[in-house]
């Protein structure tokens, strides 16, 4: 798709990666007679609704048949390539940061925004696309900006443990202002207590088998099973960004249903914890404009309570004089 139009209007380049010849070209053919039932120009149209006209040539939008490969050849994953599982779902959309040449990538893939054009579709499905759609929008917002606003770990020097926790408390808290002001217009699905139960058992099944798949000897031993806890730990922590935003309203968080306060498998994952971590989420307010000295305050904050959290759970991330160390009291490694 052309990104300027014969009247003068801009907008992002569409593209197709990963995708059959037979699928491009059938694709190519909708677009030309202004079909628009395909999900992924649904997606397409509201992105550019949603970006202002100045931002949208420095934007792609990229229908890729494959997101895996189309994020590693984008970024270096250094030997940890980037995986669609995210605890018990998948990732329904990746926006990278921008490019050498100031340009964004929005990478849709076609397992959530098909390429082919739907014959009916439910109100739910048209509500997620367009709820995603305003999520990818602000997190290429906010990387147009040039600043790294969540960036704190690129701003400091920070040893492995530190660094750890400085790193997912950015991307929670971007996640978060993303989700909360995608939410504001698009309201989510929302996050039921049987998508949170499995959410933690998830964790716990995929930190189970991976530290016993870890072999005996591998020198790297100890350095993978802290990235899989850790990693494993930070999808959970998304999840309650995500989940925190739905009960945001007026830089308040309203309260928990109580039934979700009681469950057991909540208090044992999150329980006290929660007024705490909303506390610092509301001290970043939800807009596209970041006060990045203010922010990289409270990602710090933010860091310090996730190192605590993960600790009173069983996982012990820590810098010493000798190094970075990391234990967990739940499986010997």
């Amino acid at each position: 798709m052309n990104d300027e139009s014969k009247d003068s209007v801009a907008y992002s380049p569409l593209l197709l990666e990963y995708v059959d010849s037979e699928s491009a070209a059938m694709f190519q053919e909708m677009v030309a007679a202004g079909d628009l039932s395909s999900p992924l120009l649904t997606c397409y149209a509201a992105l550019q609704s949603e970006l202002p006209e100045g931002e949208r040539v420095c934007v792609r939008v990229v229908g890729t048949g494959n997101l895996v490969q189309s994020v590693n050849d984008r970024e270096s994953r250094e030997g940890h390539p980037f995986r669609i599982e995210r605890g018990d779902g998948i990732v329904a959309a990746k926006t990278m940061p921008m490019d050498s040449e100031g340009t964004v990538d929005i990478l849709l893939p076609t397992y959530v925004f098909s390429i082919e054009g739907v014959g009916s579709g439910s109100d739910t499905d048209l509500s997620l696309l367009l709820h995603t759609a305003a999520h990818e929008v602000v997190h290429a917002r906010h990387h147009l900006l040039g600043t790294g606003p969540f960036d704190t770990c690129e701003r400091g020097d920070f040893e492995w443990a530190r660094l750890q926790f400085v790193a997912m408390a950015g991307e929670q808290l971007k996640e978060h202002v993303a989700e909360t002001i995608s939410g504001a217009k698009y309201p989510p699905a929302g996050i039921s207590m049987k998508t949170l139960a499995s959410t933690f058992d998830a964790f716990w099944r995929e930190v189970s088998s991976g530290l016993k798949a870890l072999p005996e000897g591998d020198p790297n031993r100890y350095g993978d099973a802290a990235y899989l806890c850790l990693n494993a730990l930070h999808v959970v922590w998304k999840v309650l960004a995500y989940y925190a935003a739905e009960f945001r309203a007026n830089d308040e968080i309203t309260a928990l249903p109580r039934e979700l306060e009681n469950d057991p498998g909540w208090r044992a994952m999150v329980g006290d914890w929660w007024p705490r971590y909303t506390t610092l989420l509301l001290r970043v307010p939800a807009t596209v404009e970041v006060d990045i000295s203010a922010t990289d305050a409270v990602v710090l904050e933010l860091a310090g309570l996730l190192q605590d959290w993960a600790r009173s759970l069983g996982f012990d991330a820590e810098d010493r004089a000798e190094g970075g160390y990391f234990s967990t009291r739940h499986w010997p490694i």
